[in-house]
């Protein structure tokens, strides 16, 4: 504001006004002061706004894109890298199958799930494995992979005008805070039933990280903007009830994750829950990916857990074996059946005691003295 007064008192002196300072002193005084801009990404200030919004848990879920090429490396030689980047950062993160894809496009999608440090370490954790996979193909003797020169992240279709803010201030903001060049999918261009935008980010590593961080930061403004209605990496199918074979979307209206069928020993669920009433529909399938030590939990002793699961949702919950794990991973599938509001509740549920499973073990981790040291990222 000083600045401001001794221009306008300089423009008033050339001027001949008289007073030039007092007239100077009246004119600033007539324009509030701007505050300071903070720092949209501080991940205290992300964690605060989701303990308001939420009072039973301060996890959130971030999902972006890549490439087939890229998925591989960040799986990792018998699921290594995964197991390491969900280790390292702390969030549960899930990698779509193989031919898995965000509708329209050719990527793999990642969801991460934890407090909001975790989900963003899981981010970042991810474009820096990009870089360093590019950057060590430069000098080998096969074809270097393409630069990461850009990132796709996905956010919910009620996120889209808190992102771009009026008149577009908040994604120019976003642009000039973190220098990276940022575009939104044209709305016209969404696919039908899908309720996610895609975002492109462009730039350098540094770049690419801090303009996802910012864009995490707006979604986390209410339940709406924060919240992916289809809590996956699967985009599914409904199962034809005609002997007709349309794709479509699956999507749930509730917060949980994702994975693929297969018949195991626990899936001895009634078709009808006596504690919902029943609702009408095309029958569909959804697949998710599970760790493979999260499965005990799941099932619960005698099966008791996927059969209340089962029992709360109406939908038949299917768990694969161990000789049918996820290529590449020590992942198993579990596979859910049913019409839609059985399928999305049963989502919830899996994810559900994913979550609470995982927050467990993290307590108890920081608890007891680490006897072993966990490879880096």
């Amino acid at each position: 504001m000083a600045e401001q007064k001794e221009a306008i008192q300089k423009i008033l002196s050339d001027a001949g006004v008289e007073e030039p300072e007092e007239i100077a002193d009246k004119i600033v005084a007539l324009f509030p002061k701007t505050p300071a801009k903070r720092p949209r990404s501080d991940v205290s200030e992300i964690n605060a706004k989701r303990a308001n919004l939420s009072a039973d848990s301060d996890s959130t879920t971030f999902k972006f894109c890549v490439t087939n090429n890229d998925a591989g490396s960040i799986i990792g030689k018998g699921g290594t890298a995964i197991a390491a980047l969900r280790e390292s950062s702390g969030a549960h993160v899930q990698l779509s199958q193989n031919r898995e894809y965000f509708p329209g496009t050719e990527n793999r999608v990642i969801m991460a799930t934890g407090n909001a440090e975790s989900v963003l370490k899981a981010f970042s954790l991810v474009i820096e494995r990009r870089f360093e996979i590019y950057e060590t193909g430069l000098s080998g003797a096969k074809a270097p992979f393409p630069e990461p020169n850009s990132i796709v992240i996905l956010i919910p279709a009620a996120a889209s005008g808190v992102v771009i803010g009026k008149g577009g201030e908040n994604i120019k903001e976003i642009i000039a805070e973190s220098g990276a060049r940022v575009q939104l999918a044209n709305k016209d261009a969404r696919i039908a039933g899908v309720e996610e935008r895609a975002v492109t980010i462009g730039g350098t590593k540094d770049q690419q990280i801090k303009a996802g961080e910012l864009i995490f930061s707006l979604m986390q403004e209410t339940i709406q903007t924060s919240t992916y209605k289809n809590m996956s990496t699967n985009y599914g199918h409904q199962q034809p009830e005609y002997g007709h074979q349309p794709r479509a979307p699956a999507y749930s209206s509730y917060p949980p994750p994702q994975y693929r069928p297969y018949a195991s020993r626990y899936s001895p669920a009634p078709a009808t829950s006596p504690r919902i009433p029943q609702r009408t529909g095309a029958q569909q399938t959804i697949t998710m990916q599970v760790p493979d030590s999260i499965v005990g939990a799941l099932v619960g002793k005698g099966g008791k857990v996927i059969i209340e699961m089962q029992q709360q949702s109406g939908a038949k919950i299917q768990i694969s074996n161990r000789e049918q794990m996820v290529e590449g991973t020590t992942d198993r599938v579990v596979t859910i059946t049913g019409n839609d509001h059985a399928v999305a509740t049963a989502q919830y549920l899996v994810n559900q005691k994913m979550q609470q499973t995982h927050q467990a073990r993290a307590q108890y981790q920081t608890a007891a003295p680490a006897y072993a040291a966990v490879a880096s990222y």
